[in-house]
């Protein structure tokens, strides 16, 4: 099966992201970057946990702030009636919406549970 360009991006762009992102574990496992003890408290390890979900809940406030903005400057989207009559813009910005949403609540797992079981240093 042959991938569309469309297609051959989107993976492209994953693996991309994988290599990041392994390449940044690997960086923060060697060279220990915020100098944290080797032994951390649990109260410890929470608060790179509510640091971390800062960022997250960043994201998602601008995602929805875009999409607020663009509501309230259009007076016939204002009431947000939903995605049956919105302008092709508006739908696209809940899209965003959804998508940073979700990658938002999985990120959130995947740094909480990564609280619990990561090594201190």
């Amino acid at each position: 099966m042959e991938l569309s360009i469309k297609q051959s991006g989107v993976l492209h762009g994953m693996l991309t992201g994988t290599a990041i992102s392994i390449g940044i574990i690997i960086f923060g496992i060697l060279l220990n970057p915020f100098n944290f003890h080797s032994n951390l408290a649990l109260l410890e390890k929470s608060s790179v946990l509510f640091k971390s979900l800062i960022i997250l809940a960043l994201c998602l406030t601008f995602s929805i702030g875009r999409l607020a903005k663009h509501r309230f400057f259009s007076p016939d989207e204002l009431d947000g009636k939903g995605l049956r009559t919105d302008s092709d813009r508006a739908i696209l910005l809940q899209y965003l919406l959804q998508n940073t949403l979700e990658q938002s609540v999985l990120a959130a797992f995947v740094y909480g549970t990564w609280t619990f079981v990561m090594p201190s240093a």
